[in-house]
């Protein structure tokens, strides 16, 4: 079980709410068949390939700007595994002041809700929704001026209006969604 980073508003900090079940290490399988004219896709293979989710999260300690960089590249599977590392990392004392790392992390799931959506399994995009609701409370503690980052409440927004209508665990459903 991997557990989801949800922000805990009484402690104001990031905190494990549910879990999910994670796969084990993506296999060559997994990755399927990389186009050899995708330098990207080649590119994520050969950093994140074979990759426990604690060596994954240390590479996003390293620098998570870099390695968010890959998760475009990677199959539904394979993304749906190591984006927890990144989930796990944002949800650590590490990601403190880096700006970087969590703006990142709310422009990758705009993107993915714009361009990859049906990529990306459910289970993982609540989990996605659930961590970006988390950063997005937490603008100062990333470090991350609003002058150069943007707002990140106004880009949660943005990614919830474009999630139209998945469920964010540990929120109560709208009452017109379930009469519906």
């Amino acid at each position: 079980m991997a557990c989801v980073a949800r922000q805990d508003a009484q402690a104001d900090r990031l905190t494990s709410e549910f879990c999910l079940n994670v796969m084990s290490i993506p296999t060559k399988s997994d990755w399927g068949e990389i186009d050899k004219n995708d330098l990207d896709a080649q590119y994520a293979f050969k950093q994140f390939y074979g990759k426990s989710l604690s060596e994954a999260e240390n590479m996003f300690r390293k620098n998570a700007l870099h390695y968010q960089e890959d998760l475009y590249s990677m199959p539904g599977k394979v993304f749906s595994y190591y984006v927890q590392a990144f989930i796990n990392y944002l949800a650590s004392g590490d990601s403190a002041g880096d700006s970087d790392g969590a703006s990142s992390f709310l422009h990758m799931i705009i993107w993915l809700l714009k361009n990859d959506r049906k990529n990306v399994h459910a289970q993982t995009l609540a989990s996605l929704l659930g961590t970006a609701e988390a950063v997005s409370k937490k603008q100062q503690y990333y470090g991350a001026s609003a002058d150069i980052y943007g707002n990140f409440p106004a880009l949660f927004k943005e990614i919830e209006s474009r999630a139209n209508g998945v469920w964010l665990p540990g929120r109560e459903q709208d009452k017109g969604a379930e009469e519906s």
